[in-house]
């Protein structure tokens, strides 16, 4: 299925919520994640639409799922379990005729899971390997048994601190350009030696290229802004742009680097309050009264530039200095021991195999592995859970688990395509690892 519509159930069914439109949008958003299982977003709207306690229940597990720390889909799955724990459980009524029928016979799981040996906190979540409390990492697999997050799921004051730095340097670019416009206007009016000058040519003076400039015209370019403040605003302007998008990716090294640049904008400030624009008068030229009022209005404009930049780049500094103390809180984050225990309030199957896959995507088999636990001991008729659990049980090393559950895979589904191939995948693993642990013979 094309991305495209997906994205676009997506947003006519946020549309329809936002309307009123229950119907509609409980329609669009099912697609979006009958397509796509893991869109987090989709769930989370579908919460609002769909028409009992427990799909909103099932909803909100799907989120936490993809997203653990996602706070709306923690507050809605408490305030949802609260009423379905103070909601008494009676039948609904209905208009059609009540018909007794006998129950459709259980189908039973080939494997109890109520004493599974999974079942200890200390297991690695990754490998299932044995831990103790006091370990930082799995003593076998080395992966740490700690996990960061940050304190706020969503950053608050980041996007308003790209964008005041994307605005900065655009304006410190912005200035330099106009600034060698202005100096090139105001020389090409005293014309040093018969010479005119333009926006390139000052550019070509600053990094010290071969240019038809004279001397002293280039003396005076370099003596309204000198050499290194011109390369220390570029500088900045580099520094600004990487520091701007590494905020995206929340990492502490790059709000480290947002301070620095505030401490190099308040030098850049102090350097633009000491400029001091020149005055150009062309020596031995004789000059019309029209390009001496030109040459005054030049030096009008090159002085309200300079007093227009202090202003502005002095809003900026005060701006992002603001920004600095509020935005700090976006980089706080949690450290916590990951433990091998699953949330136990997870009564609907849906939403421990969605739990599961999330899981398995992250490497942790062994959580995995417990949720596909929960699933097939709630609904032991789906194939998807036999085979997850399957693989699961691979990843760890158990190959005759995983190989009995998909003989309880292949009775539900006979002769299907994928469980032989995942079949053949796992003999094939477990007759290297035997080779490999019998040195091949």
């Amino acid at each position: 299925m094309d991305a495209n519509n997906i994205h676009t159930w997506l947003t006519d069914g946020i549309a329809a919520a936002q309307a009123g439109k229950r119907a509609e949008a409980r329609e669009l958003l099912l697609r979006v994640v009958k397509i796509d299982e893991d869109n987090g977003e989709a769930w989370l709207w579908l919460s609002r639409v769909v028409t009992t306690l427990e799909d909103r229940e099932v909803c909100f597990e799907n989120v936490l799922a993809l997203d653990p720390a996602n706070e709306a889909a923690q507050r809605g799955l408490a305030e949802v379990r609260a009423q379905i724990e103070a909601t008494p459980e009676i039948e609904p009524e209905s208009g059609l005729p009540h018909v007794e029928v006998e129950p459709a016979p259980e189908t039973k799981v080939a494997f109890d899971f109520s004493d599974a040996d999974l079942a200890d906190p200390l297991l690695c979540v990754y490998c299932a390997h044995q831990t103790s409390e006091d370990d930082q990492q799995c003593p076998n697999c080395k992966r740490s048994l700690y996990s960061t997050f940050y304190e706020h799921e969503k950053p608050r004051w980041i996007w308003t601190a790209w964008m005041m730095s994307i605005a900065e340097a655009i304006f410190v670019v912005g200035g330099l350009l106009i600034l060698a416009a202005i100096l090139a206007s105001a020389l090409g009016v005293v014309k040093f030696n018969g010479q005119t000058v333009d926006v390139v040519d000052v550019f070509m003076v600053y990094f010290g290229q071969k240019t038809a400039v004279p001397p002293q015209a280039q003396a005076a370019i370099l003596a309204t802004l000198p050499r290194e403040q011109f390369y220390l605003r570029l500088g900045f302007v580099f520094l600004d742009l990487v520091v701007a998008f590494g905020l995206l990716t929340r990492k502490r090294v790059f709000f480290i680097l947002y301070i620095a640049t505030l401490a190099i904008a308040a030098a850049l400030l102090f350097t633009s309050v000491t400029l001091n624009p020149r005055t150009f008068v062309a020596s031995g030229a004789t000059s019309t009264p029209l390009e001496g009022i030109l040459q005054v209005a030049l030096n009008e404009a090159l002085g309200v530039l300079v007093k227009f930049t202090i202003g502005i780049f002095g809003l900026f500094l005060l701006i992002k200095t603001a920004l600095a103390f509020t935005m700090n809180d976006d980089f706080d984050t949690v450290t916590e021991r990951l433990w091998c225990v699953i949330d136990k309030t997870v009564r609907n199957p849906t939403g421990a195999f969605i739990r599961a896959k999330a899981y398995m995507k992250r490497d942790m088999w062994t959580l995995a592995a417990l949720y596909l636990q929960r699933a097939l001991s709630i609904q032991p008729s789906t194939v998807d859970y036999y085979l997850g659990l399957a693989e699961c049980y691979a990843r760890l090393g158990r190959y005759p688990a995983s190989l009995q559950l998909l003989d309880q895979a292949q009775q539900l589904q006979p002769g299907s395509p994928v469980i032989l191939s995942l079949r053949g995948v796992i003999v094939e693993l477990q007759a290297r690892v035997t080779s490999t642990l019998t040195g091949g013979v």
